[in-house]
């Protein structure tokens, strides 16, 4: 199960969620490098993703997150569609499409 939630905002940095599965992370980080997007995609331990991966994981499902738990405009009334970004975007959709496609 891969998780993507806070996706799609304006220079993003996405972390590994120490309550991820470490394969899936580290296949998921391993293409987003292939692809020269480790600049948004950081080999390092991030925050804990939220109770959706937690929930996967405790019925034994393989799971992690793409997420920006740092986005700006969390929870604001300035989380407006003009801060979307399309290059963020394409570079999840990515990830995810030749991920699956190696599966």
């Amino acid at each position: 199960v891969i998780w993507v939630d806070l996706a799609g905002g304006q220079d993003q940095r996405f972390t590994i969620v120490p309550n991820g599965d470490p394969q899936v992370a580290a296949d998921l980080w391993a293409v987003a490098e292939q692809l020269g997007y480790a600049r948004w995609f950081v080999q390092e331990a991030g925050a804990t993703a939220d109770s959706s991966v937690q929930v996967f994981s405790d019925h034994g499902q393989a799971a992690t997150a793409i997420a920006d738990p740092d986005y700006t405009y969390l929870r604001t009334t300035s989380d407006t569609p003009d801060k979307l970004s399309s290059g963020s975007l394409e570079q999840v959709g990515r990830v995810l499409e030749v991920y699956l496609e190696q599966q």
